[in-house]
């Protein structure tokens, strides 16, 4: 094997750079894996634009990227369930396993997780990459690379949906249409939401909730979400809102669109720090607002529901190589050429 890999580092707000690195060696507890395919997610666009998420912030150069999936390269000492050909999905969080948080079976609240591509931690763009070997969960035979990247963030859809405790019959509504807000969808299709709705900017977003299922699909430059949403559930408005797409605006409607004593559930990164709510509009409706950090241990049911799913599948719409990552991301940024899902194979 070779002894150096190509790792792609953001240099500078939509600046990156190939660089060369040493080929990392694992420890006993963990694996080598030969990336294959890796996601562009929408929080590494945050980080490609503007260099931060938060207080989060890439202060030099950092190489990003976390829904990675690939081959094992080499085992360590005392992993004994895989071996060198596997292929496997990496689970991209790290917690540390002994906080409360982490007992109480909260992982991806571990405040000393260490998490892929955040900042100070080396991400998945790159050719090789070590994890602990119970990280890595092995990639169905019915799935290719690229579909295999798509459990991460179904996962998070998952867990979210699982964390809001949704009902079956109930109805819902997705602000956003991008790879998280379809995740949710074919999540809430799944789970038998009586009646969902997809509100979205983007045609071609807009069309594949449609090609999923989606009850209602929503220009909302064309027409006002709120008022479609309560006229078609005859002025109640829904039992959950999704917010997915990290906006001021999306968040305003999804508390509208609400029903009494119903749910609003938070997925959606905004730009800013500060986002707002009416606290007299969701005190007298009594809304439970969720937010979601992540997934835990939904990986694997997202694996095998994308297995059973070739449509979910059709979500990837661009492939790059890794020394043409900078076109993926740019794309992703401006909505451009009808992309919903972009990869870089390294």
């Amino acid at each position: 094997m070779k002894n150096e890999m190509r790792s792609l580092y953001q240099i500078s707000p939509e600046v990156l750079e190939l660089r060369t690195n040493p080929i990392p060696s694992p420890l006993s507890h963990e694996v080598l894996i030969r990336l294959r395919s890796v996601g562009i997610c929408g929080s590494d666009v945050h980080y490609f634009i503007d260099g931060r998420i938060g207080d989060q912030r890439i202060l030099n150069s950092h190489i990003l990227g976390h829904e990675a999936v690939g081959e094992i390269a080499e085992t360590g000492a005392k992993v004994s369930w895989l071996k060198k050909g596997d292929r496997v999905a990496v689970e991209p969080a790290i917690p540390c396993g002994k906080c409360e948080l982490c007992l109480h079976g909260k992982p991806n609240l571990c405040q000393s997780v260490v998490f892929l591509g955040t900042p100070p931690v080396s991400g998945a763009f790159q050719e090789y990459i070590v994890m602990p070997g119970e990280n890595c969960l092995l990639i169905p035979e019915e799935l290719g690379f690229d579909e295999a990247v798509l459990a991460e963030p179904l996962a998070i859809a998952l867990y979210g949906v699982r964390h809001a405790t949704f009902s079956i019959g109930d109805t819902s509504a997705i602000f956003g249409g991008g790879p998280i807000g379809l995740s949710v969808l074919f999540t809430l299709l799944s789970a038998g939401s009586s009646q969902t709705i997809l509100t979205e900017l983007v045609s071609s977003r807009a069309t594949m909730a449609s090609t999923l299922g989606a009850n209602l699909v929503l220009m909302a430059q064309e027409t006002d979400p709120v008022k479609e949403i309560l006229a078609v559930t005859d002025g109640k408005g829904v039992d959950v809102a999704y917010e997915c797409a990290g906006s001021q605006e999306t968040l305003t409607q999804a508390v509208e669109s609400v029903c009494c004593g119903g749910k609003v559930v938070i997925f959606g990164i905004p730009p800013g720090d500060d986002v707002k709510v009416d606290p007299h509009l969701i005190r007298r409706k009594e809304v439970t607002i969720y937010n979601v950090r992540r997934s835990a241990f939904t990986t694997p049911v997202a694996l095998a529901m994308i297995k059973q799913s070739p449509l979910f599948q059709k979500l990837i719409t661009h492939r790059f190589p890794l020394d043409r990552a900078s076109e993926g991301f740019q794309i992703l940024s401006g909505y451009k050429d009808g992309v919903i899902k972009a990869v870089v194979h390294p």
